[in-house]
């Protein structure tokens, strides 16, 4: 189970299907076919993107999942889930990976002393800036002028987070902080369940809003004042 949002590790299971590791800094062969390592094969700290085979071995699946070994439990690869390979935010050219935005959000939570229960974001290009707004649940109640402090934090710590965020950060304007009431993400995880019938255990957490629709939940779980 997860600890917090930004620690949360998972033991491999062997016997639940066949695993193979891409390394993540590699790169594609041009059959789109690229080396694997297998579980005894990979090595703390360093990033591979998931690649599973069903218990029949009929369905070969590249996740696009990008995970870092944190560990090892015995001989056991532990764990955590770093970003989704093709999830990356972009407002006006910079690359920005999951990555990159929870190591920010990470020295946020530090600097500001503000302990999150999650966050996720989405790329706003409806004003005169492009900006990312950012959602949080914190674990405790915080009055709302807090997030007009946050902002420029969270774009000093993009900027060291992200070259390519760096390199533009006089023209993507400053991220808007926007606090959510206790359990919303855990009122939006049954949401999902609930609309699409979902397993708990298959749903990911939700790093970046993509549809109106999740815009909607999470503008509707925004705390006022």
């Amino acid at each position: 189970m997860a600890r917090h949002p930004f620690d949360p590790y998972y033991c491999m299971l062997p016997e639940s299907c066949f695993y193979e590791f891409i390394p993540a800094d590699g790169e594609d062969r041009e059959d789109g076919c690229p080396a694997t390592l297998l579980l005894d094969e990979v090595e703390e700290g360093k990033k591979y993107e998931l690649v599973i085979t069903n218990q029949s071995g009929f369905y070969r699946y590249r996740m696009g999942d990008v995970v870092r070994v944190a560990g090892f439990y015995n001989e056991t690869p532990m764990v955590e889930f770093c970003f989704r390979k093709k999830n990356v935010l972009s407002l006006t050219g910079e690359k920005v990976t999951e990555d990159d935005l929870v190591s920010a959000m990470r020295e946020l939570e530090r600097r500001s002393g503000i302990r999150f229960t999650d966050f996720c974001v989405y790329p706003d290009q409806m004003g005169k800036q492009g900006r990312y707004v950012v959602y949080i649940e914190p674990e405790k109640p915080v009055p709302g002028k807090r997030a007009e402090e946050l902002g420029p934090i969270l774009h000093e710590e993009l900027c060291r987070a992200n070259e390519t965020y760096e390199s533009q950060a006089g023209i993507i304007g400053i991220p808007g902080i926007v606090f959510l009431r206790p359990q919303a993400f855990l009122l939006y995880k049954n949401a999902i369940m609930e609309k699409y019938g979902i397993p708990d255990n298959q749903i990911k957490p939700v790093r970046v809003l993509s549809t109106p629709e999740q815009v909607r939940f999470f503008e509707d779980q925004r705390v006022s004042g």
